[in-house]
């Protein structure tokens, strides 16, 4: 498919504003969400259920044996979890053949803010061009919606962002001002644009020792 046009959303806050039926959404949410959603589908997860409260985490998970409840708050997993929101711990052999109930404190929320959308795909800088294909066979309108943190700009959803507008881009896709920002972001070094003096979501990571 042509593309018409391509968006970048820099905070799943700022999508509830929008009309997005007719849109094919690329979530993104790289520290962490999106990055463990895909580590846990390679390592064999039978499924993910996104939900955005603890409550209701805790629901899902008495409704479905022997799935699995995961997630985070302020970076650690609540009380009664059976694990965090690490991609690293979603990689092995703990998720095969589980249902993942995920709840975070920005990338599920950004899930939820989508769900309007024609489509929603997931993506991050391990399968952004795979995620900016997919979402271009959907629809010739292709919004990519940042999670952010808190509400506010995250410069690393924002290089992913801006990793699968560039393919996009190449797909026929025109980027928006917001688009063409992110794109040139993601053509620095990874190492130069995310960084512990750069990323305020990096240096809170390191700080709970991830």
């Amino acid at each position: 498919m042509i593309g018409t046009s391509c968006d970048i959303i820099f905070t799943a806050q700022e999508a509830v504003k929008l009309s997005l039926e007719d849109h094919s959404v690329i979530v993104i949410d790289v520290f962490r969400a999106t990055t463990s959603i895909l580590s846990a589908l390679e390592a064999g997860a039978a499924s993910i259920i996104p939900v955005t409260e603890v409550a209701e985490g805790l629901v899902r998970r008495a409704a479905v044996p022997g799935s699995l409840l995961c997630g985070e708050r302020e970076g650690l997993p609540p009380a009664g979890f059976d694990m965090g929101n690490s991609p690293v711990a979603f990689s092995g052999s703990a998720v095969r053949g589980k249902t993942v109930i995920l709840t975070t404190t920005n990338g599920t929320l950004a899930l939820r803010n989508a769900s309007s959308a024609g489509s929603v795909h997931i993506g991050c800088l391990r399968n952004a061009a795979a995620a900016a294909r997919a979402a271009a066979r959907d629809s010739d309108k292709v919004t990519i919606l940042c999670a952010g943190t808190g509400g506010r700009y995250s410069i690393e959803d924002a290089y992913a962002a801006g990793a699968c507008a560039d393919e996009l881009r190449v797909l026929g896709f025109a980027p928006t001002d917001a688009a063409w920002s992110a794109v040139l972001l993601s053509r620095l070094p990874p190492e130069t644009a995310v960084n512990r003096e750069t990323c305020l979501h990096l240096r809170r990571l390191l700080a709970l020792g991830f």
